[in-house]
């Protein structure tokens, strides 16, 4: 050997290594994944060059995220991806939910269902439907009544939202009218919006007439879209919700309630042990997804948020308390020194490199 645990080299040769070569060595700069199993492509590395194959099941967490600049392939990534989820692992479904009707032709070339949710389309999915017989230990009307919640509270709008009596209001009608499902009555039928909208008449409060005028567009108005029994069923491995027909007041809340329609699917996917790949939208254009759903980001609200111009204006000087014996000091660091530098250069220098 040419080198002991004791550091004695016996053989005087050495050799010179640029840094791109020294690099090489470090374990993290040419990390490569390369999973076996039912793995997907997902690229090159950088440096090496080899193939990135990786099964993000058998990872700590399956989301998953693109970044890039507009234009720079995120939604070809993701669609590729789709695809290669349906050509590898064929016991697995897909879930899209696509707010601008871009993946509706891939997913009619696969062979999958395409469900539009428009103001004039005869699908409907109601925000009202809940499974009883959930698992893990949930309860499935206080989860419910979770989601009707943010969707009053998006429904209403303003600054602050609802407030605390507004939200106990909403729980008490929630549980009223889901009273006979959870009694487990046999003449008990799913409620529908307008249900909600009746209870919140009822009630003595003067906070509950103005959830329920907030709610009578969506129940008795002109968007009242949401207010019918779902007729939708997801007999496909691969489906798709297009929402581009949807107008910019109606996009938000239909997002809203797709998504929470998807979330129930993948959780009786995941009861039937069955995974699910999940690209619901959050905001214009999005993925997301949880218990063997992934997360991607296409293109978002945040890309405008990034897009906009700056406010920072730069650091304020940091400078020390006026009269103090930081006063003056050059070293200054926004703390004074334990033994004053200044001090210690006027000792060593004679005071010739004092500031």
């Amino acid at each position: 050997m040419s080198s002991l645990a004791l550091g004695y080299n016996g053989i005087e040769i050495q050799r010179g290594m640029t840094t791109s070569s020294t690099a090489i060595f470090v374990p993290f700069m040419t990390r490569e994944l390369r999973m076996d199993g039912p793995s997907l492509y997902y690229g090159m590395n950088a440096l090496s060059h080899n193939v990135i194959m990786a099964d993000r099941k058998k990872l700590k967490s399956a989301n998953g995220l693109y970044l890039g600049s507009t234009g720079s392939g995120k939604s070809f990534a993701a669609k590729r991806e789709l695809l290669n989820v349906f050509l590898a692992i064929p016991q697995d479904r897909i879930i899209v939910v696509d707010p601008m009707g871009e993946y509706a032709p891939l997913v009619e070339r696969l062979g999958g269902q395409v469900i539009e949710i428009a103001p004039d389309s005869p699908n409907h999915i109601s925000p009202m439907d809940v499974q009883m017989d959930m698992g893990g230990g949930d309860s499935p009307l206080s989860l419910k009544a979770d989601f009707l919640l943010s969707l009053c509270e998006l429904v209403v709008g303003g600054r602050d939202g609802l407030q605390p009596i507004e939200k106990t209001v909403i729980d008490r009608c929630v549980r009223q009218v889901y009273r006979e499902m959870a009694l487990g009555l046999e003449t008990a039928k799913t409620p529908l919006l307008q249900d909600l909208y009746e209870e919140l008449l009822r009630q003595p409060e003067p906070e509950a007439k103005r959830i329920a005028t907030a709610l009578e567009l969506y129940c008795t108005g002109s968007l009242n879209l949401f207010n019918h029994p779902t007729n939708v069923n997801l007999n496909s491995r691969v489906v798709c919700f297009v929402l581009k027909g949807m107008g910019e007041n109606l996009r938000k809340i239909a997002m809203h309630i797709t998504n929470d329609f998807v979330t129930s699917a993948v959780g009786t996917n995941f009861k039937n042990g069955v995974a699910t790949w999940c690209y619901p939208a959050l905001g214009r254009r999005g993925r997301n997804g949880k218990r063997g759903r992934g997360m991607r980001f296409t293109n978002s609200p945040y890309e405008d948020f990034m897009k906009e111009k700056s406010y920072f204006k730069g650091v304020p000087p940091n400078l020390p308390p006026k009269g103090s014996r930081c006063d003056g000091c050059s070293y200054w660091r926004g703390i004074g020194c334990v033994f004053c530098y200044r001090e210690q250069l006027r000792v060593k220098t004679g005071g010739k490199n004092e500031p």
